[in-house]
């Protein structure tokens, strides 16, 4: 794929499959991850699956909350909030 058809070509996701994604295939997206380059081969990696559906949910609402408590004032004021 070349660079620009990346850029043009990306998505947001912003709705989800219920599926539950397999065990093999997160290994691979790890493991993918991995080896991905880091900065001066620092390989600072952490990854955390979560996997209850309930535990997902109250942490993108704590991180969502965080992020727009980090927000200029006069940004927070116009900015739409996400659903959820």
């Amino acid at each position: 794929m070349e660079l620009s058809q990346a850029i043009l070509g990306r998505r947001t996701v912003r709705e989800y499959a219920s599926t539950p994604v397999g065990k093999e295939t997160i290994e691979h997206l790890i493991a993918s991850a991995i080896a991905a380059p880091s900065a001066m081969n620092e390989q600072p990696w952490s990854f955390t699956v979560v996997c209850d559906r309930s535990v997902l949910d109250e942490l993108a609402r704590k991180a969502k909350a965080h992020v727009l408590a980090g927000l200029p004032p006069a940004f927070a004021a116009n900015r739409h909030h996400a659903r959820g």
